[in-house]
């Protein structure tokens, strides 16, 4: 969430952070400057080899995309933040649940245009590993959680018109990346 005050990280086109360079959102605008976000998919292995995504209801409040179904939990960097910082503090914001960096599994990072600004997105992985972890709303982005099954993400993100809640759109890139990703990860840990 953007708070009064906060200043988000701006990064050269290069994606390095220029130092010292911290903006409030309406700088981003019109494509005049480049932020970055970081994306957290949170997943777990069900029994019987399943694998199943954490995926969050947008509050209908939000500027972008109310209503919509969309990654577990997303925010932009903020000044003097990494990537890494980034993801620990809206992972707490959003669903109340504190992550260890050091099981951050970064994934891929791409570029994102939409109307209103550019954007540098680093997408991180994270396993949960109890079934019974406790999610809080704390800033109130969020609506509601669900976990899915790779499977029923995969055929939602392929054929949109056939469910009636809608998911956020991303490029034609991103989400087979993740797909591959998670399922590689699922593998290598059942070595």
């Amino acid at each position: 969430m953007n708070h009064d005050g906060e200043l988000w990280q701006e990064f050269a086109d290069n994606g390095e952070a220029i130092s010292g360079a911290g903006f409030a959102k309406p700088e981003f605008m019109n494509h005049a400057k480049l932020c970055a976000s970081s994306h957290i998919w949170l997943w777990r292995k069900v029994t019987g080899g399943g694998i199943k995504v954490l995926i969050q209801l947008r509050s209908k409040d939000k500027t972008n995309w109310p209503h919509y179904w969309d990654i577990s939990v997303a925010g932009h960097i903020n000044l003097h933040e990494t990537p890494l910082d980034a993801a620990e503090r809206e992972t707490y914001e959003e669903v109340g649940l504190k992550i260890s960096r050091n099981k951050l599994h970064y994934i891929f990072s791409d570029r994102y245009r939409d109307k209103l600004y550019r954007e540098l997105r680093h997408v991180f992985l994270y396993e949960i590993i109890s079934k019974e972890t406790e999610f809080k709303f704390n800033d109130g982005e969020v609506e509601r959680l669900e976990w899915v099954s790779i499977d029923k993400l995969k055929k939602w993100v392929d054929n949109p018109s056939d469910f009636t809640e809608k998911l956020v759109p991303e490029n034609i890139f991103y989400y087979p990346q993740l797909f591959a990703y998670i399922e590689n990860a699922s593998r290598k840990e059942q070595n």
